[in-house]
């Protein structure tokens, strides 16, 4: 589970930035993680809730916002989506291998050139505290 190891750089991004900023006690913390970004959110808040011990962290919640995967037609520039995705496990897989992932083609003019635009994200946003 290597959401462990992401949960342990949160932990210590958020007690760095505690401390720089006077923070005694960290209430809440907001995390931006797209759905190809290779981390199940359940599994970054359990181990969160089991990691985040000490004396600054100790009650924090962990808020994490999912991003859903946005593409880009190259050809008429339409935004859209990837339901496929919304499976974990496929998302998990294909964060993991992404040159395996084949876009589909454009809903509007069904082009299959497209890039991503959002939805790799794994961003700490903000910490609340006192």
């Amino acid at each position: 589970m290597h959401e462990l190891a992401i949960v342990q750089k949160i932990v210590a991004a958020v007690s760095r930035a505690a401390e720089k900023n006077g923070i005694k006690s960290v209430k809440r913390i907001r995390l931006r993680l797209g759905q190809m970004a290779a981390a199940h959110p359940e599994q970054l808040s359990f181990g969160f809730k089991t990691y985040a011990k000490d004396a600054i962290l100790d009650g924090a919640e962990l808020f994490i916002e999912e991003i859903k995967i946005e593409l880009e037609c190259q050809k008429c520039r339409t935004l859209f989506g990837d339901k496929r995705f919304d499976d974990h496990d496929f998302a998990h897989t294909i964060a993991h291998a992404p040159l395996t992932y084949i876009p589909p083609n454009c809903p509007k003019c069904g082009s299959p050139d497209s890039t991503i635009k959002r939805g790799q994200e794994m961003e700490l946003v903000d910490i609340e505290g006192e």
